[in-house]
């Protein structure tokens, strides 16, 4: 009964290997992207701080906050480790 089940999960094991490496290295990229953008915002509302426009400077560290690396791309991060725990379990089936 277990070959069967294993014999069962293994695609699903496959695909969930090859999702998760795909995931990881988009996360990678984008993590780099969302850093930039984070930047710039930053930027972005210090320049609002010093013309006086304290609500857009308030709504840009906001979304320099969520583009940050603890922002965004921790949760895609989450994310992915916690597909490669459902593999690993997959696996030890």
């Amino acid at each position: 009964m277990k070959t069967v089940l294993k014999l069962i999960l293994f695609p699903l094991s496959l695909v969930l290997s090859v999702l998760i490496y795909l995931l990881a290295f988009m996360l990678g990229i984008g993590t780099w992207v969302f850093n930039i953008i984070s930047t710039l915002l930053v930027l972005g509302a210090i320049a609002s701080f010093v013309t006086n426009e304290i609500s857009l400077g308030i709504i840009a560290l906001v979304l320099a906050l969520l583009c940050s690396p603890i922002g965004l791309p921790k949760i895609g991060e989450k994310l992915v480790l916690l597909l490669g725990r459902l593999n690993g379990a997959i696996k030890a089936i």
